[in-house]
């Protein structure tokens, strides 16, 4: 084998090394990104869920004795 082959040989060995890490670099970022979106969404979805339940506490009508109460944890 002459040198010009044998450096072609090792240079197709590194290309293939580096095309390995490319994809298992893709692949990672595939998975973090759709673990982003996914947290993302879930806070959306838990910001609506908590605007929702504010929005149903507030509209309970007060029974007698706990405007007090109520007030006091306002203050807070």
């Amino acid at each position: 084998m002459t040198k010009l082959q044998k450096d072609s040989c090792r240079e197709c060995s590194q290309i293939s090394e580096l095309h390995a890490q490319i994809r298992n670099l893709q692949d990672e970022n595939r998975k973090l990104g759709n673990t982003v979106s996914w947290m993302h969404q879930m806070i959306w979805d838990l910001l609506a869920r908590n605007r929702s339940l504010a929005g149903q506490t507030e509209a309970m009508p007060v029974q007698k004795g706990e405007t007090a109460h109520l007030l006091s944890e306002k203050s807070l």
